[in-house]
């Protein structure tokens, strides 16, 4: 049996694994159209984290990987607003799949489009006005057809891959 001080080191370890994983996969793997769009799969990365280490890891995860991420590559000028976006996803994935098994595709579902919808569209929108001088309205017209897209692949995505992966890792890492 593992002691307390060595179950929160692992714990430490796998978060600062999710934080790195998600830094290489949003700023290193991705792709960028002009400064509106980044086209990535950090969101498969966000979706693990919450359903291994719960809300608030999760969530401190996003703000650390935002964070860190624009130190590593920086694109336009650093907003906290992203970073506040990274922990309403780290949260929600976090609420809607951990210690939650088997992983429900509802709620698989649900995290994904809480986090395309309110999070990725409307609340990152309000962000991206400040950097783009454009209106609410126009900004949200500009990045509807690429949301809605990934509303409907990153649930798909997510429900092929979560169901198979969240017992793969847990079967190595013990974090219990």
């Amino acid at each position: 049996m593992k002691s307390t001080s060595s179950k929160r080191v692992l714990f430490l370890v796998v978060m600062a694994f999710f934080v790195a994983l998600q830094v290489v996969v949003a700023r290193v793997v991705s792709l960028e159209i002009g400064n509106v769009f980044r086209i990535n799969f950090a969101f498969i990365v966000a979706a693990l984290s919450g359903a291994l280490l719960g809300p608030i890891p999760a969530a401190l995860c996003g703000v650390l990987s935002d964070f860190l991420g624009f130190m590593v590559r920086p694109v336009g000028a650093y907003h906290p607003g992203f970073a506040f976006t990274a922990a309403l996803v780290g949260l929600a994935y976090g609420y809607m799949l951990h210690n939650k098994r088997p992983i429900s595709i509802r709620n698989i579902v649900l995290a994904c489009l809480f986090q395309v919808v309110i999070c990725n569209f409307l609340l990152n929108s309000v962000w991206i006005m400040s950097f783009t001088g454009n209106t609410y309205m126009q900004t949200l017209a500009v990045r509807l057809p690429v949301e809605a897209v990934q509303a409907i692949v990153k649930p798909i995505v997510l429900v092929l891959v979560l169901p198979k992966m969240v017992p793969l890792v847990e079967k190595q890492v013990h974090l219990d």
